[in-house]
């Protein structure tokens, strides 16, 4: 039976859905060290000076040597070729690779090794093809290996960084093939997706931006773009590039968001028609989960819960104002707020539906801005509703002149 060797994550050996064991880890990563590169023929003194980087040499030969013939008698398989003093990964063992499929089908798909972009659209079949190759990605090269060797490690390093960017290039070409399309609901997954692996990608947080404002959703657009400025002044202590500003000022400019063809809105949406059952926040807000508990606000806090409390009655309506200086911990304790009134921590006020919108300074010339970005995810639900209240009212008999109004 034959063995798949899965480098992009994780590493794991695997005959069938059996999983392989290495009781040693130098002997582990001897097999990833050349799996990696099945071209390749290593003088031994190379590899027992890169897995042993720490020790004499002549006692890294000799536990080179030890791991070898260990790792032969516990490998199923011959993984690995001998040509006098050299040592290289076997093309004949029974052995497919997630890297060797990865290369194979983005060659085949005419995405270059070399990253760039090819001067031609992507055909159906070659969109398939870098699908099927993103879809191999479980994680970072190797993630998670370590076997006690600086050299090793630095070589790692290397490698996840060039599969990163091999990675990216293809969901860099799938977001352009499935925007040449229209097909905002995929230009979304795929830019995610890329995010997930580096969330400093701004083509990435552009696409994003795009694909919501074409689906007509500028609030969150821009909210996107706040995001996307935040990351990057966090962390690299600098603002969004031109184009990214340039972009994000067309949309908040723009007249009105232009959304996609009907036809096609009705094909990729995932929008339910009912109200939600659970709180439903606007992008940027998160519940507070395993937050530290909340401190020093007991004063606010039970004035706040009070006022759910009588919200919660069909009669009572109840408008809250919470300001304060910026960094005093507002935002916490509104998250706070939302998630007891969604989960009923209020005692007896509990709310099926809790909308949350967030105003932006960027999106100071959008009318009621905060408001839309509340309201999208029910908007449809609103609708439908108030079509019925219509279609009710128009079936009643008016008390004055009999007829429905």
């Amino acid at each position: 039976m034959a063995y798949r060797l899965l480098m992009l994550g994780p590493p794991v050996l695997m005959r069938g859905s059996e999983v392989i064991a290495f009781r040693s880890r130098k002997g582990q990563a001897f097999l990833w060290y050349l799996a990696a590169q099945p071209d390749a023929m290593f003088p031994r003194d190379h590899l027992y000076q890169l897995l042993w980087d720490g020790i004499p040499a002549d006692s890294a030969r000799r536990d080179f040597n030890t791991m070898l013939s260990r790792l032969r008698a516990e490998t199923p398989a011959e993984f690995w070729q001998q040509s006098w003093d050299r040592l290289g990964w076997n093309p004949a063992a029974p052995v497919a690779t997630d890297l060797a499929d990865f290369l194979r089908w983005t060659e085949q798909a005419g995405l270059p090794l070399d990253l760039g972009t090819p001067p031609y659209p992507t055909l159906p079949e070659d969109k398939e093809l870098l699908y099927q190759a993103a879809a191999l990605w479980r994680g970072p090269f190797l993630d998670g290996f370590t076997c006690d060797s600086a050299a090793f490690e630095k070589w790692m390093a290397g490698e996840r960084h060039r599969w990163q960017l091999r990675m990216l290039a293809v969901l860099s070409r799938l977001v352009e093939a499935e925007r040449a399309e229209g097909r905002w609901a995929q230009v979304l997954a795929v830019a995610r997706r890329a995010l997930e692996i580096d969330p400093l990608q701004e083509p990435f947080h552009r696409a994003i931006m795009e694909a919501l404002y074409r689906q007509g959703n500028r609030s969150a657009a821009l909210a996107e773009f706040e995001r996307c400025a935040r990351l990057l002044r966090e962390r690299l202590g600098t603002a969004p590039d031109a184009a990214t500003l340039a972009l994000a000022e067309t949309i908040r400019r723009a007249a009105h968001p232009g959304a996609a063809a009907p036809a096609e809105q009705a094909a990729n949406s995932t929008e339910t028609t009912a109200l939600p059952s659970r709180a439903v926040l606007a992008p940027g807000w998160s519940r507070t989960g395993s937050a530290p508990p909340l401190i020093g606000r007991t004063g606010e806090w039970d004035r706040i819960l009070q006022a759910l409390r009588g919200a919660a009655r069909p009669d009572f309506r109840h408008l809250i104002l919470l300001q304060g200086e910026a960094g005093i911990g507002k935002t916490r304790l509104l998250a706070e707020v939302v998630e007891a009134a969604s989960r009923g921590a209020a005692g007896d006020a509990g709310f099926a539906t809790v909308l949350a919108g967030e105003g932006y300074e960027s999106m100071a010339g959008v009318p009621y801005a905060p408001i839309v970005e509340a309201l999208t995810p029910v908007g449809p639900a609103l609708l439908l509703f108030f079509i019925y209240i219509r279609r009710g009212r128009r079936s009643t008999p008016c008390e004055s002149c009999g007829s429905p109004c």
